[in-house]
C-alpha cells in the first residue's frame, strides 16, 4: 500500500507540473480562421492545415515539458536507489524508454514531413499546404 501512494504522489506532483507548464504555452491562434462571419468557408486545406496545428502544438508544446518532467523523475530515481540493483536497472530502462520515444515521436514527424516536403510542400507554411487548390 505504501508503494502505491508514492506512486500516487508522484503522479499528482507530475501532472502539477504538467498544467504548469501548460498554462504557459502562447495561445497565438484559432484552430480554424475560417467559415465565421465575413470570412471565406472552409476548405479541406483548412482541415489539414487544422491537423498540422495540433499536431505541432502537441509536438512542441505538450511533448518537451512532459519529457523533461519524466526525466527528472527518472533521474531522481537513479540517485535515490542507494546501491539497489533492481531500482538502478528500474530508473536505467526508464531513461531509456523516454530517449526512444523522443527518437520516436520527433523522427516520424521528421519523416512525414520530409516526405511531404519532397512531394511539393512548401516548407514553413505548415505541413498540409501541398493540399492548396489556388
Amino acid at each position: 500500500m505504501n508503494m502505491f501512494k508514492t506512486k500516487l504522489k508522484r503522479l499528482f506532483f507530475a501532472s502539477i507540473l504538467f498544467f504548469l507548464f501548460l498554462s504557459f504555452t502562447p495561445v497565438s491562434a484559432a484552430l480554424v480562421n475560417c467559415g465565421n462571419d465575413g470570412q471565406n468557408p472552409c476548405t479541406f486545406n483548412d482541415l489539414m492545415a487544422m491537423i498540422s496545428g495540433v499536431i505541432d502544438y502537441i509536438l512542441f508544446q505538450i511533448v518537451p515539458p512532459i519529457a523533461v518532467i519524466t526525466i527528472v523523475i527518472a533521474a531522481i530515481n537513479l540517485m535515490t536507489s542507494s546501491g539497489d540493483p533492481s531500482k538502478l536497472e528500474q530508473a536505467k530502462k526508464t531513461l531509456i524508454w523516454i530517449v526512444l520515444g523522443l527518437v520516436v515521436v520527433y523522427g516520424a514527424w521528421a519523416i512525414v514531413t520530409g516526405f511531404i516536403t519532397a512531394l511539393g510542400g512548401k516548407e514553413g507554411s505548415g505541413v498540409f499546404q501541398f493540399f492548396k487548390t489556388e
